[in-house]
């Protein structure tokens, strides 16, 4: 439920009883995870712990036999699951992705009205590239691979292949070192400036 696009989908079973947890999708109901908790005097415990016991409290000599909890998971199922989630929740060819489980956790776009000035922002956001990563964030560097499209169509295409955020850089981030960084949930953005990366990046995608 922490790593998809809609929790809502996931839902646990009545506690009471041995606990499932399962998932709604295309109006179909499926098991991911079982729990099953076995009373102290289970025959299953039998066999599977025989005569362990454990003691109660630090100084008591008193021994008890513990209760025991099976877990069954299918990691095939479950990872199928948050990716079914991911394609249905995005809509129009987008892929909503958990930031935590993305690839890429940012995207570094340049856009300039003044043509002289690209190659001083490309410069910059491979040095950008350079300290988000040598931070473990993932960064997809775009700069050089816009090819002229808007900035909407290169936004849009971040969005589709799940990137979180973006780094937008501007003619003025030369001179005031401050850009814009644009979430992919929202569509917001805020200004920031240069220095404050990695931290504010880590602090969020980690969140």
């Amino acid at each position: 439920m922490r790593y998809v696009c809609d929790p809502g989908r996931f839902f646990i079973s009545d506690p009471r009883q041995d606990a499932d947890t399962r998932s709604r999708l295309g109006g179909e109901e499926l098991t991911l995870e079982q729990l099953e908790l076995f009373p102290t005097d289970a025959a299953a415990l039998e066999e599977d712990l025989g005569d362990f016991r454990i003691k109660v409290g630090r100084t008591s000599s008193k021994r008890i036999r513990p209760s025991m909890l099976r877990l069954r998971q299918c990691v095939e199922v479950a990872t199928l699951q948050i990716v079914l989630d991911a394609f249905e929740s995005g809509g129009d060819a987008s892929v909503r992705i958990h930031r935590k489980l993305t690839p890429f956790k940012c995207g570094i776009v340049c856009l300039s009205d003044n043509p002289a000035l690209m190659p001083e922002l490309r410069d910059l956001a491979k040095h950008l590239c350079n300290v988000l990563r040598k931070a473990n964030l993932p960064v997809l560097d775009c700069s050089k691979r816009n090819g002229g499209r808007s900035l909407a169509k290169q936004l849009h295409h971040l969005d589709s292949i799940a990137v979180p955020y973006c780094l937008l850089l501007r003619d003025q981030c030369l001179q005031n070192g401050l850009f814009q960084l644009r979430s992919r949930d929202t569509t917001l953005s805020e200004m920031m400036h240069i220095s404050d990366l990695p931290q504010y990046l880590l602090k969020i995608v980690t969140s």
